[in-house]
C-alpha cells in the first residue's frame, strides 16, 4: 500500500514523536536495572556484615570464656598452695608439706604467667575495640597483678609457719595460721574481682555487638524501602509501557487509515498516460526489439 505525500509526512511526525518518548522510557529502564543491581549489592553487603558480626561476637566470647576458665583454674591451684600450711598442724611433717607447697606454687605460677601473657596479647590487640573495653582490659591487667601479690603474701605466711614448726614454736605457728588464712581470703577475693572484670568485659562486648546489629537493622529497613520503591517504579514503568504500546498501535492504525484514505482519493482522480520521450530512434528501436513490441517512428509520434 502506497501513501500520499501528506500521509507520509504525518506518519513521519508520529514516528519521530514515538521514538523520542521511547528513548526517554528506555533511559528509565536502564535506571531501574541499575537500581536493581544496587539493591542486590546492598543486600549482599548487609548479609556479609551480619555474618561477620556474628563470627566476631562468637570468636571474642569464646576467647574470653577461655580466659575466664584459666582464672577459675587459678582458684583451685591457689587452694592447693594454701593446703600444706594448714595440713602441717595435723601431719607435723614440715619438710613434706613444704615441698608440696613449693610444687603447688610452681604450678600456680606457670598458669598465672600463661594468663598474664594472654592478657598482654589482648592489651596489644585492642585497636578495634572501644575506649571503655580498653580501659576494662587495662584494669584487668592490674587486678591480675594483685592476685600475684596476694599469693606472694600468703606464701610468705605459710613459709613463716613452717619456720616456726622447725624451731619448735608451735604456738607462734598457730598464731600465723590465722594470718595466712586471711591472706588466702584476700587472694580469693582478688580472683573473684578478676572473674567479675572478665564478665564485665564480655557484657560490654555483647552490648557493642548489639548496637552494631541495631545499625545493620536500620540499613535493612532502608534496603526494604529501596525494594518497595523499585517494585513500585517497575509497576509504574510497566503500566506506562503498556500505554505506550497501545498508543503506538493506535498511531499505526491511524497511519494505515490515513494511507488508505489517501490512496482512495488518488484512485478516484482521472489519470493520463504520457508516452516517455525517446532520445533517439535507435534507442526506441532497441527497446521495442527487446520487448517484442512495435515502436512507432518519430514522425508518427
Amino acid at each position: 500500500m502506497t501513501c500520499s505525500h501528506s500521509g507520509s509526512g504525518e506518519s513521519h511526525a508520529l514516528g519521530h514523536q514515538h521514538r523520542s518518548r521511547s528513548k526517554k522510557w528506555h533511559l528509565m529502564y536502564f535506571f531501574l536495572a541499575g537500581f536493581d543491581v544496587l539493591v542486590v549489592v546492598l543486600g549482599v553487603l548487609l548479609n556479609h556484615r551480619i555474618v561477620d558480626t556474628y563470627h566476631r561476637s562468637i570468636q571474642a566470647n569464646q576467647s574470653w570464656v577461655q580466659q575466664l576458665s584459666s582464672y577459675s583454674a587459678l582458684g583451685s591451684f591457689a587452694s592447693e598452695v594454701n593446703a600444706p600450711g594448714n595440713n602441717v598442724f595435723d601431719t607435723l611433717q614440715v619438710d613434706s608439706e613444704s615441698r608440696k607447697m613449693s610444687q603447688a606454687l610452681q604450678v600456680f605460677n606457670e598458669h598465672l604467667a600463661m594468663a598474664k601473657e594472654q592478657l598482654r596479647a589482648r592489651v596489644a590487640d585492642q585497636g578495634g575495640r572501644s575506649a571503655e573495653v580498653r580501659l576494662f582490659t587495662l584494669a584487668l591487667q592490674d587486678e591480675v597483678e594483685a592476685v600475684d601479690a596476694a599469693m606472694a603474701q600468703m606464701v610468705d605466711e605459710a613459709s613463716l609457719i613452717f619456720s616456726y614448726f622447725k624451731a619448735g614454736e608451735a604456738d607462734n605457728a598457730g598464731k600465723r595460721m590465722a594470718t595466712m588464712d586471711r591472706k588466702y581470703a584476700e587472694l580469693l577475693a582478688s580472683l573473684t574481682t578478676v572473674r567479675e572484670r572478665v564478665g564485665q568485659i564480655q557484657g560490654k562486648l555483647l552490648q557493642e555487638e548489639l548496637e552494631s546489629v541495631e545499625t545493620l537493622r536500620r540499613v535493612e529497613y532502608a534496603i526494604m524501602a529501596f525494594v518497595l520503591v523499585m517494585v513500585s517504579a517497575a509497576v509504574v514503568y510497566g503500566r506506562k509501557i503498556r500505554r505506550e504500546m497501545e498508543a503506538h498501535a493506535e498511531e499505526r492504525r491511524a497511519t494505515w487509515r490515513s494511507c488508505a484514505k489517501a490512496n482512495d482519493d488518488s484512485a478516484s482522480r482521472p489519470r493520463c498516460w504520457t508516452r516517455p520521450r525517446m532520445r533517439s530512434s535507435s534507442t526506441a528501436w532497441m527497446i521495442g526489439f527487446s520487448t517484442g513490441t512495435r515502436v512507432p517512428n518519430a514522425s508518427s509520434a
